[in-house]
């Protein structure tokens, strides 16, 4: 049976192989244009290219104090270094001691000239941008597929639907890499404006600057300014800002950031809601007892000022001084009661009539005047004895005059 080899001991064979070999196994120059680059504490990791293939670079910490010159996007450069093999991921890369300028990139420079001629069209222009609706809830998308390998697509609805599991999401499988992908592109910003989303975002997953140069076509620069839908571009995990970039109303840096930029969080509306509803509950019940404050002061005022109140308030009055009125009334007759009883008994007393019940009698002549002397009377008149249950009449037959009486009258 013949030898079954593991992945470790393949990668350590070509790695061998490629240290061996003349050409690969001393250091050697290669010339090529800045795909894309990042600067680690590690080391400077980046990636350069012709226009048919890509080779990986690294330069680690150690070879950084040789590299004198900015590694960025669209320059050209002479690497210098070993091949060799990184037994991991088994890619070959160039294990770069030095670095060299050598002009700048046809590539970068078609991309300043488009850049350009746009900005001065007023295609980059903030008066054009307009904002993203804050409530979005159909989002179109352009981007590659899940099935052709597009790693956007799934990050983009894994993140709106995490955020709002209700976001209704429309996907327009574009190429997003190759001579067909700009066309594709801009087709798809045209259907989904057409369609009549909310909002648009169109990007795909990192690259390097050949992967997104889709992204840096007039073609799609116009499709996504004369669109009528507001557009985010999301071309991840690039350095440079891409033409789609500067014409879009705004850009994530990576697809899962446009998706939490285009769809609101359900959770956290919900929250506000109920934050909203209960400072509404708060302000109407304090509304609420200022106007029922402001009833009741006004009742009390119409209260006090009806006629109907001052009417009872005189009708009080009125029954508080018949009251006090007949307490007076009663009062007096009272005391008048009593100085009659008075007076009644001082009469009585002095009364003639209470005299004859002692044994007196009222005696008049026929003239009914009353007879208070003897000298009033002569022998024969006729005069009139009252007593005190009846009278009569009787003939004086004689009379005499008492002297000491006499006496005590002339004295």
């Amino acid at each position: 049976m013949a030898k079954v080899f593991t992945v470790t001991e393949i990668n350590t064979y070509v790695s061998g192989l490629i240290r061996e070999d003349f050409a690969t196994g001393n250091e050697i120059s290669v010339s090529g244009e800045v795909v894309q680059s990042t600067y680690h504490s590690t080391g400077i990791y980046f990636s350069i290219g012709d226009s048919n293939s890509k080779l990986l670079c690294v330069a680690l910490r150690y070879s950084m104090k040789n590299i004198k010159t900015k590694i960025e996007a669209g320059k050209k450069v002479i690497v210098k270094g070993k091949i060799d093999l990184y037994l991991k991921s088994g890619q070959y890369q160039i294990n770069v001691r030095t670095v060299e300028e050598n002009g700048t990139g046809d590539e970068y420079a078609k991309y300043l000239e488009l850049k350009n001629r746009l900005e001065e069209m007023g295609m980059f222009d903030s008066v054009y941008k307009r904002p993203i609706p804050k409530y979005a809830s159909v989002i179109g998308v352009v981007t590659a597929s899940a099935k052709s390998g597009g790693a956007a697509s799934g990050d983009i609805i894994n993140a709106a639907k995490e955020r709002n599991p209700y976001v209704q999401i429309v996907q327009y499988n574009a190429r997003v890499q190759g001579d067909m992908a700009p066309g594709s592109i801009a087709n798809g910003v045209r259907v989904l404006d057409e369609y009549g989303v909310d909002v648009i975002i169109v990007g795909r997953g990192g690259g390097g600057t050949t992967d997104l140069a889709a992204f840096n076509t007039e073609i799609v620069a116009r499709a996504i300014f004369e669109c009528n839908t507001p557009v985010i571009s999301a071309v991840g995990h690039n350095i440079n800002v891409s033409i789609s970039d500067l014409v879009a109303d705004a850009t994530a840096i990576t697809p899962t950031a446009a998706a939490a930029m285009a769809v609101f969080s359900y959770s956290e509306l919900m929250q506000r809601i109920e934050q909203y509803q209960g400072k509404i509950d708060r302000q109407m019940n304090v509304r609420m007892k200022q106007y029922r404050d402001k009833i009741q002061t006004l009742e009390w005022k119409i209260e006090k000022l009806s006629p109907k109140s001052r009417l009872d308030e005189r009708q009080k009055y009125i029954e508080n001084v018949e009251k006090k009125l007949l307490m007076l009334m009663s009062h007096k007759i009272m005391s008048k009661r009593n100085s009659l009883d008075l007076l009644q008994q001082k009469l009585y007393g002095l009364s003639p009539l209470n005299k004859l019940s002692g044994g007196y009698a009222y005696i008049t002549n026929q003239d009914s005047k009353p007879i208070t002397t003897i000298s009033e009377v002569q022998n024969q008149d006729i005069v009139k004895i009252q007593l005190r249950d009846g009278e009569m009449q009787a003939v004086v037959t004689s009379h005499k005059i008492y002297d000491r009486i006499t006496e005590d009258i002339d004295g």
